[in-house]
């Protein structure tokens, strides 16, 4: 049974009715998500797309994502709150990694996990949530902030130095639907950007430079996890 996004049903055995359980309070620095997003039509013009990603229309993504690829990812991190590296490119001491995680065309459950090192090293993901609120209804933007340790940000920095800064923009196989993975970095002043379809459903075999972004991308997600207090 799929749940709906105001309430789920819990069926208990021997029970003489259905429990109704709705979602979670809300933390307090949840944001609404645009109601836009929510329904899936947040639209984005060909200036926004370029102020986020190099994009063009070739098809061989070799070197840049290919227009509708950027039109897409430019609107959920727009969607999501967030800046855009490429142009924070401009601060040759800025470097940093973004992964923007969609497991499906719907709007929720859509996350974003930024990492900035060097001077002060955090980690910040922002997640599309059901929570309960005065405020909205529905999904809400929830941002968790934590410090990172010298180690893990040398860890996550030698994974990226060894296979994303080389890796082409685009690659095969695609699909329609959900789980797409974009990696973006920046550093000395240069940007990169990758897509990659289904990276961690582990439906079929990864060449050794997509395994070597798959172990990236788990490296990101253990840092967010070892990473304590929250700030």
């Amino acid at each position: 049974m799929q749940l709906g996004a105001r309430a789920a049903i819990v069926f208990t055995l021997g029970a003489t009715a259905c429990q109704r359980v709705g979602p979670p309070p809300c933390p307090s620095n949840a944001l609404p998500l645009p109601r836009s997003a929510d329904l899936g039509a947040t639209v984005v013009d060909a200036k926004t797309v370029e102020r986020y990603f190099t994009v063009t229309n070739r098809t061989d993504g070799e070197v840049a994502l290919n227009y509708y690829s950027g039109e897409w990812f430019a609107a959920k991190l727009l969607e999501l709150g967030e800046s855009s590296l490429l142009e924070r490119r401009v601060d040759r001491d800025l470097h940093a990694y973004r992964i923007l995680f969609m497991p499906s065309l719907n709007a929720f459950g859509d996350s974003v996990l930024r990492i900035e090192g060097d001077r002060t090293t955090f980690v910040e993901r922002k997640r599309t949530e059901l929570c309960e609120d005065a405020r909205f209804e529905g999904a809400a933007i929830v941002t968790r902030r934590a410090a990172v340790a010298t180690r893990d940000w040398e860890r996550l920095v030698g994974c990226m130095n060894a296979f994303f800064w080389t890796a082409r923009a685009e690659s095969s196989p695609g699909g329609e639907d959900g789980w797409t993975t974009v990696i973006e970095g920046v550093r000395g002043g240069t940007h990169h950007a990758v897509h990659r379809w289904c990276l961690e459903c582990g439906d079929f075999d990864l060449n050794a430079s997509d395994s070597g972004l798959l172990e990236c991308v788990q490296i990101a997600r253990a840092t967010l996890h070892a990473s304590t207090p929250e700030l």
